[in-house]
């Protein structure tokens, strides 16, 4: 019955046309013939003399039916066949508004007529091939088989094969020049590792000589003063690290305790204010992570022994909780340990013994000291971090610029790191 409506539809618009009736002179007895003269017209969407004509008739029915859809369809069909790009995105654009209405789109098909979405597809065939894109074209043409798309699909088949064949080729050429590009960094890599191997080989055959010459200022015992490794400590970074000078606290057998002599560098217990232990605290991974690498070669890195670090609440002064036992090749002193080394407790504000300089370096960095407060060797004295815990876990206690015990909140900045290591005295570099 659909297809029957259409061919009579087409005939009285044929027979119509062909007696010379115009829309204009026909004097068409009602507006049912009209619109189905028009609907007629429409058999032929390449014909753009009829596609005119039967615009004409559906806009002087106004709102009949679907008068009004079928006049933006026609003027959708036109712009989709100009050369004019940018009529046809304006088509495009405008389609989905013809599709959502429902009538209108069980109406095309009731008629077979092209659906919205097949000139949507149409449409963008038409788009990709304005922009040379013949391939991607010919994909969209074969989901929409109206208008002329089969013949453009035809007409594309060299173009595409083409674009094909340059496609492959800038494809072969783009993955020959990565192909060198990577054989030229690879190449380029293994230089700069061959080099920054043979540098670093140099610098640990230099600090060798120079720890050989310089290892022992005093013979590795308690109270006496030697150097190990090298850091920034004059604040001139065009000189180079300085070399680092360490008490010796104990001997034990064949190892010693060392504990710098000054504060090398400016660092918060941790760097948030929160409850926090020895084991987590990001002053821990800086001394085991940055310090070092930059205080010691792998060579000198051999002759440090990992220390057992008793984080147990007798290391502590306070009663609170000091976290789990770590494994260290850098660490700092408890409470306990400064204790028993240097005679520091709370309230005793004339321990010079616990007191320490600061390298000009730390100062720099942000370490506090108070010129009223001397060191044994009259030097302005600084506030020093210790790895017990203070009241409770949000705090660490510290030595004062007194020498007395202090705790601080743990991301005060002001407070100076001094490094301690037990070292291996049998392992060839003391």
């Amino acid at each position: 019955m659909k297809r029957w409506s259409r061919i009579v539809s087409l005939l009285l618009a044929v027979a119509l046309l062909a007696g010379g009736v115009t829309p204009a002179c026909a004097g068409a007895t009602n507006h049912e013939q009209q619109y189905q003269m028009a609907l007629g017209l429409m058999y032929n969407l390449r014909n753009r003399d009829n596609l005119n004509t039967a615009n004409k008739l559906f806009s002087e029915l106004g709102a009949y039916e679907l008068s009004s859809y079928y006049s933006f369809y026609i003027q959708i069909v036109l712009q989709l066949q100009t050369e004019d790009a940018g009529e046809i995105t304006k088509a495009v654009q405008m389609l989905p508004y013809l599709a959502s209405n429902a009538a209108f789109a069980e109406d095309l098909t009731a008629r077979a007529l092209p659906a919205c979405e097949l000139l949507t597809a149409y449409g963008e065939g038409r788009l990709l091939e304005a922009e040379g894109r013949y391939t991607e074209a010919q994909a969209a043409y074969q989901t929409a088989p109206t208008l002329d798309a089969l013949e453009r699909t035809m007409r594309l088949i060299p173009l595409a094969q083409e674009e094909q064949a340059r496609k492959a080729a800038e494809e072969a050429a783009r993955q020959e020049a990565e192909r060198k590009a990577a054989e030229e960094a690879a190449r380029a890599e293994a230089a700069r590792k061959a080099a920054e191997e043979a540098a670093r080989a140099e610098a640990e055959r230099k600090a060798a000589e120079e720890a050989a010459q310089t290892i022992a200022l005093e013979p590795i015992a308690v109270g006496n003063t030697i150097t190990f490794g090298r850091y920034e400590q004059d604040n001139d970074l065009s000189n180079g690290p300085e070399p680092i000078e360490w008490l010796v606290l104990d001997v034990q057998d064949n190892r010693a305790l060392l504990l710098s002599r000054y504060g090398l560098d400016a660092k918060p217990y941790n760097e948030k204010q929160t409850d926090v232990t020895w084991e987590n605290c990001s002053l821990r991974r800086w001394l085991k992570d940055e310090f070092i690498n930059a205080a010691f070669t792998a060579r000198e890195q051999t002759g440090i022994l990992t220390t057992a670090v008793d984080n147990s609440t007798n290391q502590g002064y306070y009663d609170a909780d000091g976290g789990n036992n770590t494994q260290d090749k850098i660490f700092l002193l408890s409470y306990a340990e400064a204790n028993k080394y240097f005679g520091v407790t709370v309230g005793d504000s004339n321990n010079t013994k616990s007191r320490v300089a600061l390298t000009a370096y730390a100062s720099k960095r942000g370490a506090w000291d108070k010129s009223t407060y001397k060191t044994a060797d009259n030097k302005a004295a600084g506030w020093w971090w210790l790895r017990s815990p203070g009241l409770d876990q949000s705090s660490a206690a510290s030595v004062d610029v007194d020498g007395s015990l202090v705790v601080s909140p743990v991301d005060t900045d002001g407070d100076c790191v001094r490094p301690a290591l037990w070292i291996n005295l049998e392992s060839g570099i003391f």
